[in-house]
């Protein structure tokens, strides 16, 4: 469980995994929570025999209305146990094509530090009746490793399984360590506010179609409170402690109940597979589940929820931040006196820019932290001292410096959009993933992420932009906090939410500059150079953070082969301005293509969009299951110029094309100049999100674009009667 306040989980800028935040305590000072988590062995269980395969499943042979689906879950069974602290898992699946039988290779992912599994067992049943029980090896398979958590997999693969079988297996997972006390025996603490412990995660949905599944809990505390629905989800207002839940995508007329023994049980019937889409929002975003915490303390509303995180984890960042008054010096020394608002703001947040960012470093053993004599940072001050920091704590000496320049700064606590969207109802504080720093400015609040490596002042990296969250504020307010002369008292708002501010397709885009010759076969070499603005360069500059110079070029290869034919060569001359955050991020390049014309007779026909007739189009098929969602607004420029072969003149030039619909818009032009061609091609695309019901018109769009690319020059070969 992700810890609802202290340092650590201030410092933590990124989501730990579902299952490592079983392993964090919740921490607050008025709760004496440090013997939550007396730990002891997990209880074992009985093993269950198999169940008994009814005979339409035996001869179940094909999904209806999926023809040519590989396999099916005929039958799906989570039971999870909080008295006893183990959960199983049971699976029935039948193959049903020669492509199914890659599910007879079984992973199982668990978080070693915190879980582990037990009782892998499974089977086999042939088409004829007959069972092989799985007597083979299981292997413990390293998927992933960060810093003191490493990612494992038990693997194994059933053997003889045809078109027709059917598998079986089941496992348990065990949690290492307990439930908080407080959540089973609240009466023992004094609570002051409230918290929350996401204990399971139904996933309804998933890669085959499931004919059946039940889903069932048997909690520590009764389904609790005064309960309503609200969009899908549950809000409560409760005393004590109390098990919730909330869904999303579950089937009308299927919902969780709750029995007369306080356990909460789910049953589903045929649920369609996960469909993966190009350019779609977040899987987890998408698929159908239901989502089970433990809520511990008084709770109206959400927003009093969401008000009580923000007061409790304000007390470990102000206790981090400290006093302005300590950072005058340090103030005064970086910006001069006669500066605007905005001018020292911006040195402010260069200089913290400056401080070495130990979170985008290689992680290091307690042993190499030892030797690299590396202390940890108590407060804002260590940072300027040791002059490192874990990536927040950088957020945090940027508050305390804007403070004592006189600005009004607090911390916000978002959910980064690359992989979820806050949901509020959801009283699940491992929905907030990042911090941003949220100054007032000219009476308007500004959001600042100076803790993301390479983002330039005034930017936020793409996840963080147009994303809600809490705002980060005590109840008792500081003397820098009542102050009110710029007419915004963030520490004071009511609502304890925040919304930041959208990125623009103004200030991000890509340009291509090419300068090109053809030869009369029909092969194309020259240079181009690439241009990158804003989010784009950001994105480049972080994806290039750990490759030395040969993986660097080979990213900008790769990407430029996928525009261009078959066969052709790219080389990378330079890349400039890679840490130069302020200025575009420029990749010279060189290029050959052997064949881009085709032949029409004594004519050559060359495509008019030369880096887009080669790529695929995402948005082909006339239906859409999800959104469509783009990383952000983006715009693209193609300049491009090419010289012709002296023996070839131009007898026709595309006609200029142009498209407008809505946030979206497309212009292309085509000019003849003296022995040579002049293309120009501009993209703006104003908004990322967009819903189903108007995929038609995203997809008219660029289908309108590719037609425009996909225009062809015809040059015809030079005469006595044709003038060169």
């Amino acid at each position: 469980m992700k810890a609802t306040m202290g340092l650590q989980a201030v410092n933590s800028k990124y989501r730990r995994e579902q299952s490592s935040r079983m392993a964090c305590g919740v921490c607050r000072a008025v709760l004496f929570l440090t013997v939550l988590f007396a730990a002891g062995p997990a209880r074992t269980q009985t093993v269950a025999p198999w169940p008994t395969i009814p005979p339409e499943e035996l001869a179940y042979k094909e999904v209806p209305g999926v023809p040519g689906a590989p396999a099916v879950i005929l039958f799906r069974e989570v039971q999870t146990d909080d008295e006893k602290r183990f959960e199983t898992h049971y699976y029935r699946i039948k193959i049903l094509t020669e492509q199914g039988k890659k599910y007879a290779d079984i992973e199982i992912s668990y978080v070693m530090k915190y879980t582990q599994v037990d009782d892998i067992r499974a089977r086999t049943i042939q088409p004829n009746g007959s069972i092989g029980e799985f007597r083979g090896q299981v292997f413990d398979r390293l998927v992933a490793k960060a810093r003191k958590v490493s990612y494992q997999a038990k693997v194994f693969t059933l053997s003889d399984v045809n078109v027709g079988s059917i598998i079986e297996y089941a496992y348990t997972i065990k949690w290492k360590e307990s439930l908080p006390n407080v959540i089973k025996n609240p009466g023992q603490y004094l609570i002051s506010g409230a918290f929350s412990f996401l204990t399971s995660r139904w996933f309804i949905q998933g890669e085959l179609f499931t004919r059946r599944a039940r889903f069932w809990i048997n909690p520590v505390v009764k389904v609790g409170g005064k309960s309503q629905s609200v969009n899908g989800r549950t809000v409560i207002e409760a005393r004590g402690s109390r098990l919730v839940y909330n869904w999303t995508g579950l089937p009308r007329d299927r919902r969780p109940v709750t029995n007369a023994d306080g356990t909460v049980e789910l049953n589903v019937e045929n649920i369609a597979a996960f469909e993966e889409e190009e350019y779609m929002p977040p899987e987890f975003t998408l698929k159908s589940r239901v989502d089970l915490f433990y809520v511990v303390g008084y709770i109206t509303d959400v927003a009093s929820f969401w008000r009580s995180q923000g007061r409790q984890k304000a007390e470990a960042a102000e206790q981090f931040i400290g006093e302005p008054k300590k950072f005058k010096r340090e103030v005064e020394r970086i910006v001069a006196p006669g500066d605007s608002p905005e001018t020292k703001l911006r040195k402010l947040y260069e200089f913290v820019q400056t401080i070495r960012y130990l979170s985008y470093e290689p992680a290091r053993s307690e042993k190499e932290q030892k030797r690299a004599n590396l202390d940890t940072n108590k407060n804002a001050e260590d940072v300027l001292e040791h002059r490192y920091a874990n990536a927040n704590e950088i957020n945090l000496l940027f508050v305390a410096l804007a403070r004592a320049a006189g600005f009004e700064a607090i911390l916000a606590l978002v959910t980064s959009r690359d992989s979820n969207f806050f949901a509020k109802e959801v009283l699940d504080t491992g929905q907030l993933n990042a911090m941003v720093v949220m100054v007032t400015l000219n009476n308007q609040p500004l959001f600042l992420d100076p803790a993301t490596r390479f983002c330039p002042y005034g930017l936020l990296p793409w996840g963080e932009s147009d994303v809600n969250g809490i705002r980060i504020a005590s109840a008792a307010l500081r003397p820098w906090e009542r102050s009110n002369r710029n007419g915004i008292q963030f520490s004071q708002a009511s609502d304890p939410f925040v919304k930041t501010s959208p990125s623009s397709s103004a200030n991000t885009g890509a340009e291509r500059k090419a300068e090109l010759k053809l030869d009369g076969d029909g092969a194309l070499a020259g240079t181009l150079t690439l241009k990158y603005s804003g989010l784009d360069a950001l994105s480049w500059r972080l994806a290039l953070l750990n490759k030395d110079e040969v993986g660097r070029k080979k990213e900008f290869e790769d990407l430029v082969k996928g525009w261009l034919p078959a066969g052709s060569t790219v080389e990378i001359t330079g890349i400039i301005n890679q840490e130069a955050i302020n200025e575009p991020l420029l990749v010279n390049t060189r290029i050959q293509v052997g064949q881009l014309t085709s032949r029409a007779g004594r004519r050559m026909l060359l495509p008019a969009g030369i880096f887009q007739s080669m790529g695929k189009n995402p948005f082909q098929s006339a239906r859409r299951v999800h959104p469509v969602y783009f990383r952000h607004p983006y715009r693209t420029l193609d300049d491009v110029r090419i010289e012709l072969p002296p023996e070839f003149s131009v007898e026709s030039l595309p006609a200029p094309r142009s498209e407008k619909i809505t946030v979206l818009s497309f212009e292309s032009a085509y000019e003849k100049q003296e022995h040579a061609l002049h293309f120009v091609r501009k993209l703006e695309v104003g908004g990322y999100y967009f819903e189903t019901y108007s995929y038609s018109i995203l997809r008219n769009f660029f289908t309108a674009l590719r037609a425009a690319d996909e225009q062809q020059v015809v040059l015809l070969p030079a005469t006595p009667e044709t003038p060169k």
